[in-house]
């Protein structure tokens, strides 16, 4: 019964797949375990990526254990999964069935971390997810300042994400890891200002990052306008919260740097509004100002704005 074919499946693998309850009991009598470890999904985790919620309350009545689950040998708790795969119901069915919300991955990620770093651009459906799911974790006891192996919390994602509402209710809730020292001052409004798609292939180890804006461009449903004004929102909500935005961290360049190399044009303006300072050279050879980078690029529109100002 152990027997795997060439997609490295077992016959319990391929009962999941196929939801077949009465062959995953006889596999499960004769010598099959429910919490095993050694295929490429285990069990609960196989039945919650294929979105059968007769399956993932089948598996838990016959002993899965709701908080263990298992990716090509590494741990993933089978909430995060289900965020993972915003599957809305089968996150909440694992909450009422005794699920750690506190619990982590390999990554350190608990769920938080995984619902808020979920890639939403053009996706209304999700971004609505993830505020919905967001306000059940944390009623839950969800540690809004939980950190992961890269020292981020949730509002990390939410602040990438350019989801304002998002960044609210995690502010609201307590989330103030990054508005202590300057590298993590730096980093989150770096961050809200130039997001960026980090995709991770689990079952292959694949990660790739690009631009959120420029994948926004490839989907019919995105709304460029729209997302600069939810992302002028979120740097809002950082100023607001009182952020530094002349932050200054290894001579880096300045916040006002990274906006005018941007698209959005707005948050230039919402950077110096509070105090940016437009003369503020780079710590490089060349030494050059913001209003040094806007000419190189033929900026017409923000090289006014700064000599105006």
């Amino acid at each position: 019964i152990h027997a795997k074919d060439f997609h490295h499946g077992t016959a319990l693998d391929v009962a999941i797949d196929k939801s077949f309850p009465d062959v995953v009991k006889i596999l499960l009598i004769h010598g099959e375990d429910v919490n095993c470890k050694h295929h490429i999904l285990s069990p609960l985790l196989r039945a919650i990526t294929m979105c059968d919620i007769p399956m993932v309350e089948f598996l838990i009545d016959l002993g899965a254990n709701i908080n263990e689950g298992w990716i090509n040998g590494k741990f993933v708790p089978p909430l995060n999964m289900a965020v993972n795969c915003c599957f809305f119901n089968i996150a909440i069915l694992l909450l009422e069935k005794g699920a750690d919300v506190k619990a982590e991955d390999y990554n350190k990620d608990t769920a938080l971390h995984r619902l808020t770093r979920k890639l939403e651009v053009g996706n209304q459906t999700i971004t609505h997810f993830k505020i919905e799911l967001a306000r059940v974790l944390l009623r839950k006891g969800a540690d809004v300042n939980a950190k992961n192996i890269k020292q981020m919390t949730p509002i990390f994602g939410a602040v990438n994400s350019s989801n304002p509402e998002l960044v609210q209710l995690l502010l609201n809730a307590g989330a103030d890891f990054y508005f202590s020292i300057a590298q993590f001052q730096y980093s989150i409004l770096i961050q809200a200002i130039n997001p960026v798609a980090l995709s991770f292939d689990e079952l292959n180890g694949n990660h790739t990052t690009k631009n959120i804006v420029d994948v926004g461009k490839n989907l019919p449903t995105f709304d460029e306008e729209e997302f600069f004004q939810r992302q002028c929102e979120v740097v809002e909500l950082l100023i607001r919260r009182g952020i530094d935005v002349n932050i200054n961290y290894n001579n880096r360049p300045s916040p006002l740097k990274i906006a005018v190399m941007g698209p959005n044009f707005k948050i230039v303006e919402l950077l110096v509004e509070a105090g940016a300072n437009i003369n503020a050279q780079l710590k490089n050879s060349c030494g050059g100002t913001p209003l040094h980078l806007c000419v190189e690029t033929s900026n017409l529109k923000t090289t006014k704005y700064l000599v105006e100002n």
